[in-house]
């Protein structure tokens, strides 16, 4: 089957007017609904699909006040379709990206390193002095293109700032791989455990964060060593199915589909770009076939594991259920939308 068919059956299922589940449904102003609108965006880009243009042009109305009232490091994953919609700096959504950007970089919680502590919508989630690899993805990405965007400095300067933060904090040594998250408190990574997921957020943002930055800024030798030294990490522990486990070191812990397409879409990106070495392309391109084995014939994709918090321990990961949900078709949608051509 063609990607362009693919991403449509898969796409199709996140504007289903009857979702199966909660997780399935593109209504709020957060990380799940954001990481959603981005796969739908692409999915138009790529393919001119009208249909999720208009939805998304409906769900930005809907939801575009929340954002003035909602400032969370997580759900600020919703700006970046957002501002991606944006056509010039007089449409009448910038004024709410510079808003949310000026949040970011002047008013959200910060670690005692500097780095973004992970909020989020929920008041009864508080990850106190907490820096999660989600924060690249959720809130980087969105930073590095309204620096882009705007010409401003500063938001660039931020994005840059954390990059190189979560890269030294949550880096894995022993591996070439990343933790899932680090205390300033304890100061260490609490269960130290290799999560896939956050691995994928890691790959997929510092490639399109790479992309939307200055050539020449400070750190960027580093950021890609480190790069590429995960995607050896990957290549190391795959495994014969194209799949990566949940805990990518753990072998007894379950193939996870949206951390497999995640990666593929960001090592698939980063070589064309230049930024991963190609010769691991044979890694995304076992991946992807894993990936499809997993979309089923309504276009569901299976083997996603549900929200996942740093956990006590590798058993917690391991015990996450199972759950077809919006990231995991969105990350689907952009590594195929990513491989085709």
């Amino acid at each position: 089957m063609k990607y362009k068919e693919l991403v449509k059956r898969v796409a199709d299922r996140m504007i289903d007017e009857n979702p199966v589940s909660r997780v399935m449904t593109i209504t709020e102003f957060d990380w799940v609904d954001g990481v959603g609108m981005y796969g739908l965006l692409r999915a138009a880009q790529k393919y001119g699909f009208d249909e999720y243009v208009r939805f998304m042009k409906q769900w930005v109305e809907s939801n575009k006040d929340k954002a003035y009232r909602i400032n969370t490091v997580n759900g600020t994953a919703a700006m970046i379709a957002i501002l991606d919609m944006c056509g010039g700096l007089d449409d009448e959504n910038i004024d709410l990206c510079r808003y949310v950007g000026e949040y970011i970089i002047n008013d959200a919680d910060r670690t005692d390193n500097g780095a973004l502590e992970h909020t989020v919508t929920d008041p009864n989630f508080v990850f106190h002095q907490q820096m999660w690899a989600d924060t690249l993805f959720m809130s980087c990405i969105f930073l590095a293109k309204l620096g882009k965007k705007t010409g401003e400095k500063k938001y660039a300067d931020e994005a840059v700032k954390q990059l190189r933060l979560h890269h030294k904090f949550l880096k894995d040594k022993e591996t070439g791989l990343f933790f899932h998250g680090y205390s300033c408190i304890t100061k260490d990574n609490m269960s130290s455990i290799d999560w896939a997921r956050a691995n994928a957020w890691i790959t997929a943002s510092t490639v399109e964060i790479l992309e939307l930055l200055p050539a020449d800024f400070e750190g960027r030798d580093e950021i890609l060593y480190s790069l590429n030294e995960q995607v050896e990490g990957y290549a190391k522990y795959q495994r014969s199915s194209g799949m990566i486990t949940t805990i990518i070191n753990d072998p007894t812990s379950y193939e996870e589909t949206s951390a497999t397409a995640g990666m593929a879409y960001g090592i698939c990106r980063g070589i064309k770009d230049g930024y991963i070495d190609a010769k691991y392309a044979d890694v995304y391109k076992r991946a992807v076939d894993g990936v499809i084995r997993m979309i089923d014939s309504e276009g569901y994709v299976g083997g996603v594991s549900s929200g996942t918090p740093v956990m006590p321990d590798a058993q917690g990961y391991k015990d996450i259920i199972i759950e077809p949900i919006l990231y995991g078709q969105a990350l689907t949608v952009m590594m195929l939308c990513e491989v085709d051509g």
